[in-house]
């Protein structure tokens, strides 16, 4: 199955599907897209960012910059952006509200029916929205979901994506399943949705994007999955440190999340206790949270190691690792870590995935 690419030449975006070739020319598309950029304290990456969407090879755009109080040179660039393109609108908070009301207030703000979303640090390929629109039209899609590069110190150490590029019912548990593995649930990035199929916010949770894309999918019936890569995730050095966004506490709060999440699961798919139990594990993320805070607040190994044994006390932790649905290698690792109740294993797990993340 081919990935999606697009020919310089002649602006054509061509499409594989089931080994089945599909072509759409761009040069047929005129529909507006928004494109709602969240910025705060992002001077040192923002020229790079809004390089990358004022060059797009689509060229509809309406860019709509939501500035959220910055303290250093971020307003200044935008404002100079603003100034000589006139699909560039400019809007800042009075007060730094956070990136869930900036995206909020983003989303209000746009005027196209069809959005995506970058954040001030990172930037997307020149031609993005080229695919990403044109998957609406190949499709008659509702939603698009493309693959990500993770990018530290200018050099790549993650690609997510999709394993093949896929067409789905939306209904179908199969595409729950899918986009769940491929971490793409976790981000609103690298997507490009409809806003009259909107009918949420995002809300103030960890990891926001979960929930706000589980809700999505309830209102939606077509998508595609695609395992080309348009988007550029830059891991900021000198960036906020995720403990500092993090409560010492989080399985109460991240089990409000599972249970609706499982709600909204159960909706879709009546039938299927599999994806059920994907969603209500999303507690789990609770104990990983848990980890991070400590760790990066400096907290010994033993003192570590005790939170993680009160945390396996937790009915709701205990419920969620009796019916946790493993759906790779490194989840099954990290759910035999759990069901053996070894401390030093889990720890052990724990350090790796973090490693992993932030090497």
């Amino acid at each position: 199955m081919s990935s999606v690419n697009i020919n310089k030449t002649n602006n054509q975006v061509k499409y594989g599907l089931l080994n089945r070739q599909f072509t759409y020319n761009v040069n047929k598309i005129n529909d507006k897209v928004s494109v709602i950029v969240s910025i705060y304290n992002k001077g040192k990456y923002l020229r790079a960012c809004l390089n990358s969407i004022v060059n797009q090879t689509y060229k509809n755009l309406d860019i709509v910059l939501v500035n959220d109080a910055s303290t250093d040179n971020s307003l200044d660039i935008a404002k100079e952006y603003a100034d000589r393109d006139s699909r560039i609108r400019l809007v800042s908070n009075e007060t730094n509200m956070g990136v869930v009301f900036t995206r909020n207030r983003g989303l209000d703000l746009a005027e196209a029916e069809y959005i995506t979303m970058v954040d001030g640090d990172d930037y997307l390929d020149l031609d993005a929205v080229a695919k990403m629109i044109s998957a609406f039209y190949e499709y008659n899609i509702d939603w698009a979901v493309f693959g990500v590069r993770k990018i530290k110190n200018g050099k790549i150490f993650i690609a997510s994506r999709a394993r093949e590029s896929k067409f789905y019912m939306t209904k179908d548990p199969q595409f729950f399943e899918d986009i769940r593995n491929s971490s793409e649930l976790y981000a609103c990035y690298a997507k490009m949705y409809k806003k009259s199929k909107i009918k949420h916010k995002f809300q103030d949770y960890l990891l926001d994007d979960f929930p706000f894309n589980t809700k999505y999918m309830e209102n939606i019936d077509r998508a595609y999955l695609s395992s080309d890569i348009i988007y550029n995730y830059v891991k900021v050095p000198d960036g906020e440190c995720l403990s500092g966004l993090l409560k010492k506490d989080n399985i109460g709060y991240c089990k409000e999340v599972s249970d609706e999440m499982a709600d909204v699961v159960k909706r879709l798919y009546p039938d299927n206790k599999r994806a059920y139990y994907l969603a209500a594990g999303f507690v789990l993320t609770a104990m990983f949270a848990n980890f991070i805070a400590l760790y990066e607040e400096g907290e010994s190994k033993e003192n570590i190691q005790a939170r993680i044994a009160l945390d396996l006390e937790d009915e709701r932790i205990k419920e969620a690792i009796s019916t946790m649905v493993a759906t790779n290698p490194n989840e099954e690792a990290f759910h035999q870590s759990l069901l053996s109740e070894d401390i030093d294993k889990i720890y052990e797990v724990y350090l790796n995935a973090y490693e992993s993340m932030t090497s």
